[in-house]
């Protein structure tokens, strides 16, 4: 699984590196996304 991991981080995708910490993850980058949706605006 790690294997998997690093191999979709290097492809651009953001993963959680762990279940229990998959709605921070999924925060993080919603509040990443929206900040540069705002800035491009």
């Amino acid at each position: 699984a790690a294997e998997k991991a690093e191999i979709m981080r290097d492809a651009g995708l953001t993963v959680a590196p762990s279940a229990a910490e998959l709605g921070s993850t999924v925060a993080g980058v919603l509040a990443r996304r929206s900040k540069r949706t705002a800035a491009a605006t």
